[in-house]
């Protein structure tokens, strides 16, 4: 299981390829530019416990208006799925035999969203833009302490993201090391990664992966990361046992998770 970072949209459309029963209606809604997944997934699966992008085949339509949404296939999906990613782009994944009609009626159905979304994601943008750039110096909160940092080469942006990298390292392992016993769960590796669409993730064979930039939160915010996935390998999925185990563990995890969403742009863009 994954602590993702996107802004999705899923509907409950089935469609049908000929054979298999349509399934039941759902809707799920989550605003998270990234808990969760900071580019949203076009096609993801779930494989050997953990969740990952998958291999699925996916080809795209023609874009027939540009400003409107594009439409993707995906040989894996069994009902439509409407994305935002961080650019704003609205992206409609459809299965393979599902005809273009209904991503015109799915993004006129859901237009209110879209607009309010792309409305949050504009005001990030600018925001970002009125940031220092890193060739004159950048204020990054590394491990909860201010430091003012600079990189006008690439080279220069690559060595301190590699120093980022190992201070990730060192923090995480401590904290995985000293909660692990706390929630009574064996951590067979940890691995330090660069997700694009995850804070975290927990395998059945007891590996837990961890975004580097989590050493740009407040060291409480990763602190809650590192519970979240170490309770995954006692629960899996996002249930009320599951939501249980963590408060038991963390008192305010969703003040942690708020505090992701508030600020997940800064974070995924800290060296851009």
């Amino acid at each position: 299981m994954s602590l993702d970072q996107p802004s999705v949209i899923q509907v409950g459309i089935w469609w049908s390829d000929g054979g298999s029963n349509p399934g039941p209606s759902a809707c799920h809604a989550d605003a998270l530019p990234a808990e969760l997944s900071p580019r949203a997934s076009a096609n993801s699966s779930s494989q050997g416990g953990q969740h990952r992008l998958a291999s699925a085949r996916v080809t795209a339509d023609p874009v027939r208006d540009k400003n409107s949404y594009s439409i993707r296939r995906s040989s894996r999906a069994r009902r439509t799925r409407l994305t935002i990613d961080e650019e704003g782009s609205v992206i409609v994944v459809l299965p393979l035999r599902a005809p273009a009609r209904v991503a015109d009626e799915l993004v006129h159905q859901h237009s209110s969203w879209i607009a309010r979304h792309q409305a949050k994601i504009a005001v990030r943008r600018r925001a970002l833009a009125l940031r220092p750039s890193l060739a004159h110096g950048r204020v990054l909160h590394i491990n909860g302490q201010p430091e003012i940092v600079r990189a006008v080469t690439d080279a220069e942006r690559a060595a301190l993201e590699r120093r980022l990298r190992r201070a990730a390292r060192a923090a995480i392992t401590e904290r995985v090391a000293a909660r692990s016993a706390d929630v009574g769960v064996t951590v067979r590796r940890v691995t330090i990664r660069d997700q694009r669409t995850r804070w975290g993730s927990a395998s059945r064979s007891g590996t837990l992966s961890f975004n580097w930039r989590l050493i740009l939160c407040p060291p409480t915010v990763l602190e809650y990361v590192v519970v979240h996935e170490l309770a995954h390998l006692k629960v899996s999925g996002h249930g009320t046992a599951f939501w249980r185990l963590v408060a038991r563990h963390y008192a305010d995890a969703a003040g942690a998770r708020r505090w992701l969403k508030q600020h997940h742009d800064e974070i995924r863009h800290a060296l851009d």
